[in-house]
């Protein structure tokens, strides 16, 4: 007569899961200011080609250009040309270091282009999930390439603060662009914004964000223009905003003003917000 198979084992019992419980701080002593505090200011600079986005960041106190594009070939301007991403951040830190002797300010000439370079360093040294090279930020899959363009642009900024807590103005001038803006009460519309990566529908890796909300002040300078029938007309006359408008991303955290770019008085702007 044959045995019965042995019975199976009884699973043992776990503990159940229980949620962590929250971590209780030790306290901290308060370390408390009062006044203004000091430090550089942090601006954003924009608008179309050639309508003097350089020429206006050159009259911020005792400018250093970190030239991207050549485009200060034509200025009396301070500059050190930059060829690829970690020459931008090496020398980013450098200034932040040991400034210039009498430097008061840092620019990039573009953050566009510097989002380029980004783009292009990922590209050239990151590996895909399966440790595979690619040949494009789409080569890392759905929005992941984009991902690590955002942690770099990132540690950039990170960088500049420290310029801007040692007492440095920090400027980024970028390109513009035209992007529709989904509006649910009526019909989308055109609105101008720096030109960089602005994520994907989830709103990830938005590079454009990052940097609206990181700086000071947002500097938007257009063309005065008026449409009819389609058409545009104007005789050339430039605005530079901080406010925000249907029209334009723009702010500042010390005045809101709209007010006429002229050669005859460039910087003024820079006495208006402070920026001395």
């Amino acid at each position: 007569m044959t045995k019965p198979p042995p019975a199976p084992p009884v699973p043992a019992k776990t503990a159940p899961l229980r949620s962590p419980k929250a971590t209780i701080p030790e306290a901290w002593p308060l370390q408390l200011t009062t006044g203004v505090m000091t430090g550089g200011d942090r601006i954003g600079l924009y608008g179309t080609g050639g309508i003097g986005k350089s020429t206006l960041a050159a009259w911020l106190p005792a400018p250093v250009f970190l030239d991207l594009e050549r485009s200060t070939k034509k200025i009396a301007a301070t500059r050190s040309m930059v060829g690829d991403w970690l020459e931008l951040r090496g020398k980013v830190r450098s200034f932040g270091e040991t400034p210039p002797n009498g430097a008061r300010s840092l620019v990039i000439d573009t953050a566009t282009i510097a989002e380029e370079l980004a783009k292009e360093h990922v590209v050239a040294t990151r590996l895909t999930e399966k440790g595979k090279r690619v040949e494009s930020i789409e080569g890392f899959g759905f929005g992941k390439g984009w991902q690590f363009v955002y942690d770099e642009f990132t540690a950039l900024l990170s960088d500049l603060d420290r310029v801007a807590d040692a007492g440095l103005n920090v400027c980024l001038i970028m390109h513009d662009v035209a992007v529709v803006v989904p509006n649910p009460d009526a019909e989308d519309y055109l609105r101008w914004q720096p030109k960089l990566y602005a994520g994907d529908k989830r709103g990830r890796a938005d590079i454009a964000g990052l940097v609206k909300n990181w700086v000071e002040h947002l500097i938007f300078i257009g063309y005065d223009l008026s449409v009819s029938e389609g058409k545009a007309t104007g005789g050339g006359s430039r605005t530079l905003s901080t406010l925000e408008t249907g029209t334009h991303v723009a702010k500042s955290r010390t005045k809101q003003l709209v007010r006429p770019f002229t050669i005859e008085q460039p910087g003024a702007v820079w006495l208006e917000l402070g920026i001395v």
